[in-house]
């Protein structure tokens, strides 16, 4: 029973760990995201492959169970490493943090010897006074993206069919070949 209450945190685990492509792509040029999204792919594909090889000299000389515990161990290395990263600073930008999102861009900047550009940080949720003549109260303007829901359809439009199927070629292949070596 303890394996399977440990393997079902290992699997939340995992999965949480997927917010971190999103949360450094948040640091990227927006021109370089597809590129940065590909060595995310590749380190997948690759990790796979050693986890795979891993099996093949660890089952037969040590069972499952050093398997199971070296399969571990990189991932106890990253926990360690979790307080050194810092909040995303879209989601303090939403939550009206400006200030500390703002030193999160600075400090990101230093480390990589740039100049943070020139602009004024804004939130997606700010509340502004309309104006005054016409009475209106405070109104929360929102992004687009919060006010309308989008359909799962939009993927299929025109604009986007392409990337879609691209995307979804990628990810087949991708658990085609995993899944393939962890069932083998």
């Amino acid at each position: 029973i303890s394996l399977l209450i440990l393997r079902c945190l290992v699997g939340a685990g995992l999965s949480c760990a997927h917010v971190f492509t999103s949360w450094f792509l948040e640091f990227v040029p927006i021109p370089n995201r597809g590129a940065w999204m590909v060595v995310f792919a590749t380190f997948w594909t690759v990790g796979t492959i050693m986890e795979a090889s891993l099996a093949w000299w660890i089952m037969p000389r040590y069972g499952w169970r050093w398997l199971l515990g070296l399969s571990a161990v990189p991932s106890l290395v990253l926990l360690l490493f979790f307080r050194l990263v810092p909040e995303s600073p879209r989601y303090l930008s939403t939550q009206g943090r400006l200030a500390e999102a703002q030193q999160i861009l600075k400090h990101g900047a230093a480390l990589n010897r740039k100049e943070l550009p020139v602009g004024l940080l804004v939130s997606d949720h700010i509340k502004t006074k309309t104006n005054d003549d016409n009475n209106e109260s405070l109104e929360s303007k929102t992004s687009s993206s919060q006010r309308s829901s989008p359909s799962v359809f939009m993927l299929l439009s025109s604009k986007l069919i392409r990337t879609t199927l691209l995307l979804w070629f990628l990810y087949f292949a991708n658990m085609f070949a995993y899944y393939g070596v962890i069932l083998l």
